[in-house]
């Protein structure tokens, strides 16, 4: 799935919001000033299927909300502790308890899926206890999940980089599509598949053409398509994939690169191995930041780094994409400081 199927504006409505291998707490406060309406106003119940309970969806801390932001808000009603890799063993162990339980949405699977009956068949083949093992958890905890999950209404099943980061993302994702058409959980208010992405802010970032491995709006890269774009554009566009972000710093390790731009972003914050990060920062010739705040790598030592301002979204004029693809064009609220 290459977007969301809801609308942020869904969350203030669903009765479940599932969050499965993401973190929103630390990447994606949007979403968690919905998310924090939507229990206050509603009763939104949240479920976090991951190995480890990040702090920031046990208790958040929403800025605009005085009592929240003196004291915190509980934001997870149930922690499903997943062992690494076991994703599509408990997707399946889910499914087997609501087709046991005749929790599955008759109606819905018959009017707008294909191939359930074999998905059940495959399902009844197999030990729910083996799959219990697999996804590392206990009979209780799923039976917590089914329960929360059957009982909702309308439902949202949330995912990011936990899952699609993995080997077999593509199965665990397939898995969770298979969870949400079970009960009918698409085309309607407060439901709905979310593949959230990583950080707030990328998606118009990806679709205009800053992404290592694919053309604007998502074209693959090869030479046809380079060539195509190239004619229209009149310019020479490249044929062959960039750098992603590890690969960067693996390449900056080798003496490989002369020149790092950084448009937004933090390397030695997001990244894996924070000292190896900054080692492989200080070997490159010339680093540019441009962000609209300081951070942590701008400190990191080199022979030329250049620190330049940028304005917000609010201080210019253009478009934005949303996680749903969702295209607007956005005026500016102010203007940005004199001199930047």
């Amino acid at each position: 799935m290459a977007a969301c199927t809801n609308s942020l504006a869904d969350v203030l409505e669903s009765d479940l919001v599932v969050i499965w291998g993401a973190n929103p707490a630390n990447n994606q406060p949007v979403f968690m000033k919905y998310l924090f309406e939507a229990r206050r106003d509603h009763g939104t119940k949240v479920v976090v299927v991951n190995p480890y309970l990040e702090p920031g969806l046990d208790r958040y801390w929403v800025p605009s909300s005085p009592e929240s932001a003196l004291f915190g808000t509980k934001m997870c009603d149930l922690h499903v502790p997943v062992r690494p890799g076991g994703d599509v063993a408990l997707a399946n162990a889910v499914l087997r308890r609501l087709v046991d339980t005749d929790a599955v949405d008759r109606a819905f699977i018959d009017a707008h899926t294909e191939g359930f009956a074999d998905l059940e068949a495959s399902l009844a083949d197999v030990s729910l206890d083996d799959l219990l093992v697999q996804a590392g958890i206990d009979r209780p905890t799923l039976d917590a999940l089914v329960e929360l999950y059957a009982s909702a209404s309308s439902a949202i099943v949330l995912w990011s980089m936990g899952v699609t980061q993995h080997p077999g993302a593509v199965d665990t994702v397939r898995a969770l599509v298979n969870v949400a058409l079970a009960r009918g959980n698409i085309g309607r208010n407060g439901a709905g598949l979310m593949p959230l992405r990583g950080h707030s802010g990328v998606q118009g970032g990806a679709e205009m053409g800053a992404y290592a491995s694919a053309l604007p709006g998502g074209i693959e890269v090869n030479p046809a398509n380079a060539a195509d774009l190239a004619e229209r554009w009149g310019f020479d566009v490249p044929d062959h994939e960039g750098l992603t972000a590890p690969a960067m710093v693996e390449a900056a390790e080798r003496g490989e690169l002369d020149v790092l731009w950084m448009s937004g972003g933090n390397f030695l914050d997001v990244l894996p191995d924070p000292p190896r990060v900054a080692a492989a920062m200080e070997r490159i010739g010339l680093r540019v930041h441009q962000d609209v705040v300081v951070s942590s790598q701008m400190f990191v030592p080199g022979d030329d780094v250049l620190l330049l301002p940028v304005a917000t979204r609010y201080e210019q004029e253009g478009g934005g994409t949303s996680d749903h693809h969702r295209a607007s064009h956005r005026l500016f609220s102010r203007d940005p400081p004199s001199g930047g």
